[in-house]
């Protein structure tokens, strides 16, 4: 190879050298705004999910009835249903995992359905206490309580973090076991409506239908 080919070759390599570090240097900081971005959103979101799920705990013990108003007539609601606003959080969603992203929106959807569950049995609900309307109110923000806090849990997973100055881990045990509270007192109840229907068929037995001979 002569002279000729070394320069041209030397002088290819000299140009390429400093455009392949910048592209490195631009890609190294990109993923690094990338994952700098990514962590402030999900921190930020961990702490609403919190929230969100603090809230519906609340609402997962509303009866309808104001413990400091014995004279209540009717049950109404007392503690408003919590609104889960992802858009209040500070950065760009573009660098959010697809699948957070994903679980992330499925909770508006999540309590659009409940929200239509709770108001077919408000539709056929009696006064006074709707008892139905807010048993299944109860159920439906505890369901979506521990969706949102078993979300805000892969995500301090994901990330190692504690929540030691508020046990968060504590909360979404509580919904659980308040899930299992509910379902349990709605077998039970239904379990003693069949054994009163059946005490009451019992002491006033069919009457027969067989006609008297003649």
């Amino acid at each position: 190879m002569d002279k000729g080919w070394y320069a041209l070759i030397g002088g290819a390599v000299a140009i390429a050298l400093p455009l392949i570090g910048n592209f490195i240097k631009e890609l190294y900081f990109e993923n690094l705004k990338r994952k700098t971005e990514h962590n402030f959103i999900v921190i930020q979101l961990v702490f609403l999910l919190d929230k969100f799920s603090s809230e519906c705990s609340k609402v997962s013990y509303d009866n309808g009835f104001a413990w400091d108003q014995p004279d209540q007539e009717y049950a109404k609601t007392q503690v408003e249903e919590p609104v889960f606003s992802p858009y209040e959080i500070k950065g760009e969603f573009k660098f959010l995992d697809k699948a957070l992203l994903y679980k992330i929106h499925k909770i508006a959807i999540l309590q659009s359905n409940a929200n239509k569950r709770i108001a077919e049995f408000a539709a056929t609900d009696v006064l006074p206490d709707f008892s139905s309307t807010f048993e299944s109110r109860q159920c439906e923000y505890c369901k979506l309580g521990i969706f949102a806090a078993n979300l805000a849990k892969e995500i301090r997973t994901t990330l190692n973090l504690t929540d030691d100055e508020w046990s968060a881990e504590l909360m979404r045990k509580s919904l659980i076991q308040r899930l299992s509270d509910l379902t349990n007192e709605r077998v039970e109840r239904e379990a003693r409506m069949l054994r009163s229907l059946e005490e009451l068929k019992a002491t006033f037995p069919a009457e027969s239908n067989d006609v008297p001979a003649s």
